[in-house]
């Protein structure tokens, strides 16, 4: 509750700051603005483009069952995870480790039935 009220105060305060230095300094608050629009444009640019390389990546790889040869155990678990969710499963969890029972994947079917891989 006050998490959210310590935020607004200090977005209130923060705003009093940056109109009362605009007031004094357009030229500079414009120029820092810009600066900061186009440093912060760049950086999602640049995630979102990272991000889809991953993604086409990943769907390449992910193709055949034949590219898992090359996988990890870990790294399978997570790839017939994504083929599960792919296909119409719920709730798909990789859940593999010490004290798992042996239990590495569990979702739910499309007919609401659990599963354990």
């Amino acid at each position: 509750m006050y998490g959210g009220l310590a935020v607004v105060v200090a977005a209130a305060v923060a705003l009093a700051l940056l109109v009362q230095y605009a007031g004094r300094r357009p030229a500079e608050f414009a120029v820092t603005m810009l600066v900061i629009l186009v440093v912060l444009a760049s950086a999602i640019w640049i995630r979102k483009a990272r991000r889809d390389a991953y993604r086409r990546r990943w769907a390449e790889l992910t193709r055949s069952i034949a590219a898992t040869d090359w996988l990890t155990g870990p790294q399978f678990e997570h790839w017939l995870a994504a083929l599960m969710r792919r296909t119409g499963f719920t709730r798909v969890q990789v859940c593999g480790g010490a004290g798992d029972l042996g239990a590495d994947i569990t979702a739910y079917g499309p007919t609401r039935r659990r599963v354990v891989i």
